[in-house]
């Protein structure tokens, strides 16, 4: 009992004597003790004061950046001028921006029936499936009297399906427009093909049965010539040789001038245009009103022929079908583009049908003015007739 008394107070003045020596302000324990734990409470105020409300700053704008970018894209949607929607597997939308709404509007007061059965009646569409396996792929349908390409992309994490829809419909019409004018080329190419032919054929018989034969009696009265003996007697047969050879002069002169008129080139433009008009009336006795403003001006050579191609061929319509009884031909100039219009009092046709048709007429004066770069329009009723309107630069 004394040994137990005994130890207990040698410990309590151990401790005692510890603690007298722990608080003493100079001891290197207290000092050491006093570092530390001021050390630790800086390190607490600085991760408290500092760290974390950088760490928080930086995440609030994460956040704020996250939002920023996701009202951008939103507003990128929203802005797009084609639909786009976001479906969940049962057709019901999640999202869509203006254009999706005039798209689906006819169909709303069906819900997610009217999408599934009006929108995406087709064979490979199925929401489900594509949200589950995360398919990306598209499709095309016409919708309202528009054709559309539908990209879809599924999402699997997201639960729900992106739809995009793209129109086409002036592609294809584009597409559909080049197919039928490169079909028109290729008609255009035979038929070019059978006037060759064609105008070989005409200036081979011309050549055989007319100016041939004219040559032929020519030669055959030559012949005779020389077996007569008095000059009396060879004078009418002289003359009637003389004949001959200018009806064949005159023969190649006609196959010449379908071929090419040579006159244009000597006389010019406006000259040639009056003589090709006043032809016109004199074999059809259909009136004509000629204004040509500058007869005397001339032009390079492929305008001049160009033009005159094209009122030729505009007078021979007027001739063949117009059954009009008048018509009027201007050709004016300003100072980069001369104008040709050719006008009648017929009865007028569809320019639609007549330009897109198999006739050739139209199309074939068409593209001799868009050739050197100028501009050929057509306005035909049956009221007031046909109006033909030819621009070509000349600067």
């Amino acid at each position: 009992m004394l040994l137990l008394t005994y130890i207990v107070r040698t410990i309590e003045e151990e401790l005692n004597e510890y603690l007298e020596h722990f608080f003493d302000l100079g001891s290197p324990m207290f000092i050491s003790v006093f570092f530390v734990a001021s050390l630790l409470f800086t390190i607490y105020l600085f991760i408290k004061g500092v760290i974390i409300p950088d760490k928080q700053k930086h995440i609030l704008e994460k956040k704020e950046l996250e939002l920023l970018s996701a009202k951008k894209i939103a507003s990128l949607i929203e802005l797009n001028p084609d639909p786009v929607l976001k479906l969940d597997k049962n057709y019901n939308i999640l999202f869509l921006n203006e254009a999706a709404h005039k798209l689906i509007s006819p169909y709303e007061t069906e819900g997610a029936e009217g999408i599934k059965n009006r929108l995406m009646d087709h064979q490979n569409i199925n929401i489900e499936e594509i949200i589950s396996e995360s398919k990306s792929f598209h499709v095309q349908k016409r919708i309202s009297n528009r054709i559309y390409t539908i990209h879809f992309r599924g999402s699997i994490e997201l639960n729900e399906a992106h739809v995009f829809f793209h129109d086409i419909t002036n592609l294809v019409k584009y597409e559909e427009e080049l197919e039928n004018s490169k079909a028109k080329l290729t008609e255009l190419s035979n038929h070019i093909q059978d006037i060759i032919e064609s105008e070989r054929e005409r200036i081979a018989s011309g050549l055989h049965d007319s100016v041939g034969q004219k040559l032929l009696m020519s030669k055959l009265v030559l012949d005779k010539i020389s077996k007569l003996e008095t000059t009396e007697d060879k004078l009418p047969e002289i003359i009637k040789v003389i004949d001959e050879i200018n009806s064949a002069i005159n023969e190649l002169k006609e196959i010449s001038y379908s071929m090419k008129p040579k006159y244009l080139s000597e006389i010019g433009l406006g000259p040639a245009l009056n003589s090709l008009c006043e032809k016109v009336t004199t074999e059809t006795e259909i009136r004509n009103i000629i204004f040509i403003e500058n007869p005397d001006e001339r032009y390079a050579s492929n305008i001049e022929l160009t033009i005159y191609r094209i009122a030729q061929e505009a007078l021979n319509n007027i001739i063949k079908h117009s059954e009009a009884n008048e018509f009027n031909l201007q050709l004016l100039q300003n100072e980069n583009r001369i104008k040709l219009m050719i006008s009648d009092n017929g009865k007028g046709f569809d320019t639609d049908t007549a330009v897109k048709g198999k006739g050739f007429g139209l199309f074939n004066m068409k593209q001799r003015a868009e050739n050197i770069g100028g501009i050929l329009k057509i306005d035909s009723s049956e009221e007031f007739g046909t109006l033909i309107v030819t621009e070509i630069p000349i600067s």
